[in-house]
């Protein structure tokens, strides 16, 4: 989105650091979502999901849209944030 804004009012802060408000980091988060009865496809989803985030495939992919290493969740799962 940044390069397409075609903008030199607008830039990409690499060093950025999530804010922290009371005590908590708040950082956003994308997602995917799935009935509550579909917990067979929802495992299938996550173990692919897996793989591809060991293989280096996810930031390859992620890469085209402007997405750097440094924004993606790492070892973050849902049931960590989803309290």
């Amino acid at each position: 989105m940044l390069d397409s804004a075609k903008s030199d009012k607008i830039e990409r802060v690499m060093d950025f650091k999530d804010p922290i408000i009371n005590g908590k980091i708040l950082r956003n988060y994308g997602a995917a979502a799935f009935r509550k009865e579909d917990t067979d496809f929802v495992k299938a989803y996550n173990e692919e999901l897996e793989k591809m985030k060991q293989s280096g495939e996810l930031l390859k992919i992620l890469e085209k849209f402007g997405f750097i290493e440094n924004e993606l969740p790492g070892d973050i799962k849902a049931k960590d944030i989803c309290k």
